[in-house]
């Protein structure tokens, strides 16, 4: 998170080849603009855009009532809107991510082979890559997961290999929507295809209670023992024996503080996790109650743990949340999240000329407090135009 004045970027065959400052070195295409300053494209952890269409949907509901399959309002409405105005929803969302920065996504995505499908097929020709976690097209009833002693059937889970070449992971909503031997199926699945492994924990008040009453352990203890999870998201009502268990496991956990407080939840232990070492990423979560913009997430984040008295994440860690962490947690820090030479070239233009950035004492802080979306000037996706101001 060095922040370097007066420094040139060389891109070359969509990668970053040099990182440095002084007399700019020759090259077949300069831009040049000392009005601006350049960050790493951003890494949305967590987001379900295909619920884009329902924007403001149940204002005022709880998390069950809106998300909780397979009757919650979320999918009734699924169940009820064409195709083709779901689709129109997600291309309307991945224009507006890329008009913010975000350069990579990691989605949730409902309805099965056929929603997998159609994320899959909007991404086509696009920039923006898209990590997309699928689900089986079954529910276990309540009675089942009360005695947790119920598997999917052969059947059900041949559906996973049709999914085979569009997903990143077939992954259950939460640990307490399945049993145990069910999170141990999908590990398996999700081994056997170099999958990776993320679900929902502690996001609901009762979830450890929940969990314990059918399992024994809580949520965090069953993704991590049967699902083997290689990270998780939201994990708000986290007791000390799940964070240290986190911690111990170096699981990456990505947050979406201000989803949770829209729907009237307590905010994430975000202060606690980096105090332990946990590895912390940023989501803006389901856009049909969140717009997917980080710059908002992270003016949130910052905002609302300082409210709290916690100097706990610094500005320098949220910028990471949004950027290299959740590239690490995507298991893609290699190529993305940082500027830094080898990597893609997924670089972001901002503005600095404007009344809010003038001024500033603290760039990076003023990034994450001021800055919005209609700052952003241009964004390169591998080297490539993905978003730029008419007046760039």
């Amino acid at each position: 998170m060095k922040v370097i004045n007066d420094g040139y970027i060389v891109v070359e065959d969509s990668r970053i080849q040099e990182v440095s400052r002084g007399e700019l070195p020759k090259a077949d295409k300069v831009i040049e603009r000392k009005d601006c300053v350049v960050i790493p494209g951003f890494i949305n952890a967590h987001t379900h855009i295909g619920d884009s269409v329902f924007k403001e949907s149940g204002l005022g509901k709880n998390l069950n009532e809106l998300f909780k399959p397979p009757d919650g309002l979320k999918h009734k409405l699924l169940r009820n809107t064409s195709d083709a105005t779901i689709r129109n929803g997600i291309e309307n969302t991945l224009s507006e991510m890329l008009q913010s920065g975000i350069v990579v996504f990691a989605d949730f995505r409902e309805g099965a082979l056929a929603g997998a499908k159609m994320l899959h097929g909007t991404l086509d020709n696009k920039l923006i890559k898209g990590f997309i976690f699928g689900r089986l097209d079954f529910s276990f009833s309540n009675e089942s997961l009360e005695k947790n002693d119920t598997r999917y059937t052969d059947d059900i889970l041949l559906s996973s290999n049709r999914m085979k070449d569009i997903v990143d992971g077939i992954v259950p909503t939460s640990p307490n929507d399945v049993t145990d031997e069910a999170l141990r199926q999908l590990s398996s699945i999700n081994k056997k295809n170099n999958w990776l492994k993320i679900t929902h924990v502690a996001e609901d008040p009762r979830s450890i209670e929940i969990s314990k009453r059918r399992t024994g352990l809580t949520e965090v203890e069953r993704a991590i023992n049967y699902f083997k999870a290689d990270s998780l998201v939201h994990g708000i009502y986290l007791n000390e024996q799940d964070l240290d268990m986190i911690a111990d496991g170096n699981i990456p956990i990505t947050c979406c503080p201000k989803a949770n407080a829209l729907l009237g939840l307590d905010l994430p232990r975000i202060p606690d996790m980096v105090e332990k070492g946990i590895l912390v990423s940023l989501g803006t979560d389901n856009v049909m109650l969140n717009p997917p913009d980080m710059f908002k997430e992270m003016c949130f984040a910052l905002t609302i743990y300082r409210s709290e008295g916690s100097q706990n994440p610094s500005p320098e860690n949220i910028l990471q949340m949004a950027t290299i962490n959740g590239a690490k947690t995507l298991k893609i820090e290699k190529e993305f999240g940082s500027i830094e030479e080898g990597k893609r070239a997924n670089l972001v233009f901002i503005k600095t000329n404007t009344h809010r950035l003038r001024f500033s004492k603290n760039i990076l802080a003023s990034i994450i407090l001021r800055i919005e979306s209609s700052d952003v000037e241009l964004v390169l996706i591998d080297g490539k135009t993905a978003f730029k101001r008419t007046d760039f």
